[in-house]
């Protein structure tokens, strides 16, 4: 059922997420376990997904490209568990001195004032936000109830 399907991904992704070290980023690097990653989840057919790499791939702190690969991995899980959303798009832009990531998606969207009242139902955004924070990055979340989410993160290098 898609109950189950959804499940899985979300215990694959939390299984993907404990093993996850800097050492799996310093050897393959960001992109590379990024397309693993998103191999896995088209594979589960839960929604069309889209992945574009713009501008030239620099190669970056692993413990930066670890904090922007675990953002990247809490919006898709977001979109897993809440979102209902048939097509997610994820890119990154590589530009002069910082990367764009964008993650969009065409689900249910939500209120982010509710949201925001809510600690129970942020914490996944807060912990983006914290982290992108923590590399001096910074998260902007837009939605619109029905019309899906994007989530836009900017690093420096």
């Amino acid at each position: 059922t898609s109950l189950q399907q959804i499940s899985k991904a979300i215990t694959d992704l939390s299984d993907i997420s404990k093993g996850m070290n800097p050492e799996v980023i310093t050897n393959q690097g960001l992109i590379e376990v990024l397309r693993k990653e998103i191999t896995r989840l088209r594979e589960m057919n839960l929604f069309e997904l889209d992945y574009g790499i713009s501008g030239n791939a620099v190669f970056m702190d692993s413990q930066k490209e670890l904090v922007i690969f675990r953002i990247i991995q809490e919006a898709l899980n977001n979109i897993i568990k809440h979102a209902a959303a048939s097509s997610v798009r994820l890119s990154l832009d590589y530009s002069f001195d910082h990367i764009d990531v964008s993650i969009a998606d065409n689900g249910k969207g939500f209120c982010k004032k509710t949201v925001a009242e809510n600690k129970n139902s942020n914490a996944g955004l807060n912990n983006m936000q914290k982290r992108a924070l923590l590399f001096n990055g910074k998260t902007t979340i837009d939605s619109k109830i029905g019309s899906g989410t994007t989530i836009f993160i900017t690093i420096p290098y």
